[in-house]
């Protein structure tokens, strides 16, 4: 027996992508990513930064899996644009100012943080790996390297992290696949 697919508008699955995304970038959700990674958060700059990376990873997360479904690409792409968008109003502008961090304007914000790191982990997928580390270490080894601001040479922390990646897309693809895009 075949399951149906949800129809959603163009407006509904973005809306379910930023629902998605916040389940993972919550107060708690980033504090226990951070324990997990061995990310002391010190003050209101560490937690901006984990947060930071964590959310455009989950973003770049949301994208591979989004290059995986078979829908049309400009519906796709309209979700993506409206997506960023709204990820920026929702969860980069409210979290920064509730930390009282510095802030970029969307546009700034698209060009010097979101498009090097999705070129830097696209290009992460790309690399050769041996049948031990999986397709995923490099990424893994790319958000080490940005968090900690050099690799973090710590097996479990690197575990930690290529799970991490791993359970997301899991879980995420696993609901995009019930929905198709009208």
């Amino acid at each position: 027996m075949e399951n149906k697919k949800e129809k959603l508008s163009k407006n509904q699955f973005t809306e379910l992508l930023c629902l998605i995304l916040s389940l993972y970038i919550t107060k708690e959700a980033i504090e226990k990513s951070a324990k997990e990674f061995g990310f002391e958060i010190k003050d209101n700059k560490d937690w901006g930064k984990i947060f930071d990376e964590l959310l455009i990873l989950d973003m770049w997360l949301i994208m591979y899996a989004l290059d995986e479904l078979s829908a049309d690409e400009n519906k796709i792409l309209e979700c993506i644009n409206t997506f960023e968008l709204l990820v920026y109003n929702r969860f980069y502008k409210y979290w920064r100012e509730k930390k009282g961090l510095d802030m970029m304007d969307f546009n700034e914000w698209r060009i010097k943080s979101i498009a090097p790191r999705y070129t830097e982990y696209d290009n992460a997928m790309e690399t050769e790996f041996n049948i031990h580390q999986g397709p995923f270490w490099a990424v893994a080894t790319s958000f080490n390297k940005r968090l900690f601001g050099e690799f973090k040479k710590d097996v479990f922390i690197q575990m930690a992290i290529v799970t991490y990646i791993g359970l997301f897309l899991k879980y995420f693809g696993e609901i995009i696949k019930q929905c198709t895009i009208e």
